[in-house]
């Protein structure tokens, strides 16, 4: 999406002093992190991959939100099939498989697969899950 065009649109919805939040999610402690980046680096179609990567602070540097306020829970842990884990990354625009050929995909799930394997239980991971808030107002004209 646009975020100008987005961002600038909201406030016509939005009631008077309302606040936009953030939502990101992220797994903090994994120790197949590593290994992980350089797996989606590979992979990736987006030329600017940024594992730190924040859409608040991205909207912020771009004087779209002023954020006012930063929260993370504490996380929750996640327990999943680690095919189930491979698999959810082509949900995200980058790993798509609509982008990868059948050969890269599959290629791309077995070494996520083969990185997070050793750390599982009987086929199941544990992926420790916090979300990032941030909130503030829309400074998009």
């Amino acid at each position: 999406m646009s975020w100008e065009k987005t961002l600038s649109r909201l406030p016509a919805v939005l009631t008077r002093g309302a606040l936009l939040a953030v939502v990101d999610q992220d797994y903090p402690d994994v120790p197949w992190a590593a290994e992980l980046r350089q797996i989606i680096g590979r992979h990736s179609r987006s030329t600017s991959y940024d594992p730190q990567f924040s859409l608040s602070d991205a909207l912020a540097a771009r004087g779209l939100l002023e954020i006012t306020g930063r929260l993370a829970t504490e996380p929750v842990p996640f327990r999943q099939r680690v095919p189930d884990y491979a698999e959810q990354f082509h949900s995200t625009s980058s790993l798509a498989r609509a982008w990868m050929s059948a050969a890269e995909a599959a290629a791309f799930r077995q070494a996520v697969t083969d990185a997070v394997a050793p750390h599982a239980t009987d086929g199941i991971v544990t992926v420790p899950v916090v979300a990032q808030l941030a909130w503030g107002r829309i400074t998009a004209s």
